[in-house]
């Protein structure tokens, strides 16, 4: 874990992953997601991702742009249950609103039937 905070905090590691999940290149959007997924378990890491930047709302867009491609979903989602575990307010602010988590989750088990 000392090393992820090292990369992630200190390397800025954090915010040059985070800037990928606008790309269209949906691998690219998948490999930033898989990081973004192993930084957001150290609690400090997982608060300023998601509390202190706008980095939760580039995961919701990139997930609502790669909708069709079963891996983002997955990490995406991975990423999310990384981020909201043992932490209820970073779970209602991914639920804000009409275009929350589960109405996306709702359009991918839509999408993704098999």
């Amino acid at each position: 874990q000392d090393r992820v905070q090292i990369l992630a905090g200190g390397a800025k590691l954090l915010s040059r992953v985070q800037t990928n999940l606008t790309s269209d290149d949906s691998r690219l959007v998948r490999a930033s997601l898989a990081v973004l997924r192993a930084f957001v378990v150290i609690e400090e890491i997982k608060d300023d991702f998601a509390m202190m930047s706008d980095g939760m709302e580039q995961a919701l867009a990139a997930l609502k742009k790669h909708v069709s491609v079963p891996a983002v979903c997955e990490q995406c989602f991975g990423l999310f249950a990384n981020l909201t575990m043992r932490k209820s307010p970073i779970a209602a602010k991914l639920n804000d609103g009409s275009e929350g988590v589960v109405a996306l989750a709702i359009a991918v088990l839509r999408q993704h039937r098999e």
